[in-house]
């Protein structure tokens, strides 16, 4: 089965190689037909000429629990989606544009997978450092900080911190925790300076 996906795989990569990338006059051209007009057939032309941009992000998350055609297959969702939003005239190259789309698309199956998605390391160190300042100010206060003391206390900006105690209360999956249980972010990720 292994086998008969992978020459599956190959033969699409094969495929999608002898399409030509198109110039960036050529996307506003496509994307205009498509806004203005949706024209199916410039719609099929982008889609095509950007699925080797699909593949390339979709290794980068790579994973056992996944296959690579998969997460392709998800990808492709997200570059459909990235053609049917892309403004021309917004100054942006289109695959600049679509990889965002693509990244998301690949990262919303891998959590409906219960795949573990990767956190950047700054992040990690942001959230862990998040974890010790919020209990040292709930011990200082006598309540739980807000996020606004702990943007001023962390020295970032408050949309980031926002982005932060976003990250916190999510609840991962049980496939990722391993013991059945939801737990937060903040849970999973340790702290190593962390005695309690």
């Amino acid at each position: 089965m292994a086998r008969t996906a992978s020459v599956g795989l190959g033969w699409y990569l094969d495929q999608i190689r002898s399409t030509p990338l198109l110039t960036v006059e050529e996307e506003r051209q496509l994307s205009r037909r498509i806004r203005h007009h949706g024209d199916y057939i410039a719609r099929e032309q982008m889609i095509r000429a950007n699925l080797r941009l699909v593949v390339k992000i979709a290794k980068e998350y790579s994973n056992p629990g996944m296959t690579l055609g998969d997460l392709v297959a998800e990808g492709n969702l997200g570059l459909m989606r990235a053609v049917e939003e892309f403004d021309p005239d917004a100054g942006v190259r289109f695959s600049t544009y679509a990889a965002w789309w693509i990244k998301q698309s690949i990262k919303r199956a891998m959590i409906n997978a219960g795949q573990p998605i990767h956190i950047p390391a700054y992040l990690v160190k942001l959230i862990t450092k998040w974890r010790r300042v919020s209990n040292q100010l709930e011990n200082e206060l006598g309540r739980p900080a807000t996020v606004a003391e702990m943007a001023k206390k962390l020295d970032i900006s408050l949309k980031k911190a926002g982005i932060v105690k976003q990250g916190l209360l999510a609840v991962g999956t049980s496939s990722q925790m391993g013991s059945g249980e939801a737990q937060t972010l903040s849970e999973v990720i340790s702290d190593d300076n962390d005695t309690s």
